[in-house]
């Protein structure tokens, strides 16, 4: 008897579950999960192309894919810390930008206090102001479209475009951005800012802390969650199409896909 659609998309989302039990089963807090992550990132691309076949640009649909089909409520978010930054690496600030920059300094120091003892401090990404507050005091220019601030744009600063560039890192250069480090027992879900310290002294007498500061950071199981979510949601789309997720990809004895058409 054939295969019927339903029973398709059931097959396809025990697979994809089953790979996502591979790649936690390699998992290594000691390497900061990186080789989980980058199969991860690998996952997400492949369910991203399932869920908009049309999009030919794979940052345009993992981006979408993350707004659409997962729950990360903070992906749209402006990151205050790369806002931050993104003020102190102009040559010289637009007039039209001085009272905005005076904003997100009292809000950053507001936040990102380096704590007095040595253990690390984590803020969540919530302490982030949304897009659409920081867009309604972005400068426009003559056309009415938001200004550049030096060459970055608003939205090269939103989480689901940080989280492209981490996955560009990840995947293109086998490294993972920054200091941020795994926790060993696994307990965190949720994307944030982690307090790094760095040491100086070769002992315990001489030991002491000479600088602090924090850098943003995705643990394991954001990855495998961000997976999940997606791969359930695009599930119920098909399911509600009535069609098979299979279709997208290309099946057959030659690698180049329209000659398997």
């Amino acid at each position: 008897m054939p295969e019927t659609i339903e029973e398709k998309i059931d097959r396809f989302v025990q697979y994809n579950e089953n790979l996502m039990e591979q790649i936690m089963s390699i998992y290594s807090y000691k390497n900061n999960g990186i080789h989980a992550k980058i199969l991860f990132c690998s996952l997400f691309d492949s369910l991203a192309k399932c869920a908009y076949p049309e999009i030919k640009n794979n940052s345009e649909r993992f981006k979408k894919t993350i707004v659409n089909h997962t729950q990360w409520e903070d992906a749209e978010r402006v990151s205050l810390l790369h806002l931050q930054r993104a003020f102190d690496v102009v040559d010289e600030i637009p007039k039209n930008f001085l009272n905005l920059k005076d904003e997100i300094n009292t809000l950053f120091f507001q936040h990102f206090q380096p704590s007095t003892y040595g253990v690390f401090d984590r803020l969540s990404l919530s302490i982030d102001p949304s897009y659409a507050d920081i867009k309604s005091k972005f400068p426009t220019n003559s056309k009415g479209n938001l200004s550049q601030l030096g060459t970055i744009s608003l939205e090269q600063l939103q989480h689901k475009n940080l989280l492209w560039l981490y996955r560009n890192s990840l995947v293109h250069e086998y490294r993972i951005p920054g200091a941020g480090t795994e926790p060993i027992s696994r307990h965190w879900t949720d994307p944030c800012y982690q307090e790094i310290s760095t040491f100086t002294g070769d002992n315990l007498k001489d030991f002491k802390i000479v600088h602090k500061n924090f850098e943003l950071h995705y643990p394991i199981d954001f990855f495998k969650q961000m997976c999940q979510e997606s791969l359930h949601s695009i599930a119920q789309e098909y399911r509600d199409k009535e069609e098979s997720p299979f279709k997208v990809y290309s099946e057959g004895e030659y690698w180049i896909p329209k000659f398997n058409e």
